[in-house]
């Protein structure tokens, strides 16, 4: 399949780049640790005496719903202020060959081998290149609808090409 070269420009915006990551972190399996200790150390935490409340659940649920999730959160502020891919403004070209980017300090070229996995979100196309490195694509910086739908069917095929390629 054959598909045009698609250019637009982006800046991945804070409040949304944000959000993506909180919403990600808040399906990691730590967090779900946490979750689980605290349910489990709730139920049967040590009490010594019916009139004796234990503060462990406590603890844990300020670890769990505070201080966890806003470490993450300056984590992905540091992560945005120093990324210049991600702060600076750029033009991406994508084509049958991979994805270029280009900003001001900057010029990347990715070829589709070098993604391993892809998720597409309804305002994301998130390209990983190992289980760590995502490169961010946001979507509604594509003006054109026809150009984003043709944007998300080149990512698909050309992982899925890729991955039988692999197999």
């Amino acid at each position: 399949m054959s598909f045009q070269t698609i250019t637009f420009t982006q800046k991945v915006p804070v409040g949304p780049f944000l959000k993506l990551g909180f919403f990600r972190y808040l399906r990691r399996p730590i967090f779900l640790m946490v979750a689980g200790i605290w349910v489990f150390s709730s139920a049967f935490g040590s009490n010594s005496g019916a009139d004796t409340l234990s503060w462990t659940p406590v603890y844990w649920l300020i670890a769990a719903v505070v201080i966890f999730p806003g470490l993450h959160l300056l984590g992905l502020k540091a992560l945005l202020s120093t990324n210049l891919m991600l702060r600076s403004e750029q033009e991406v070209r994508a084509n049958e060959s991979g994805i270029n980017f280009e900003g001001p300090d900057f010029q990347s070229f990715l070829a589709w081998k070098a993604f391993t996995n892809l998720k597409i979100t309804s305002e994301w196309v998130l390209l990983f290149t190992s289980r760590n490195s995502i490169v961010y694509i946001y979507l509604p910086m594509i003006a054109d609808e026809g150009d984003r739908a043709i944007f998300q069917a080149m990512c698909r095929n050309q992982l899925e090409n890729q991955s039988v390629g692999r197999s």
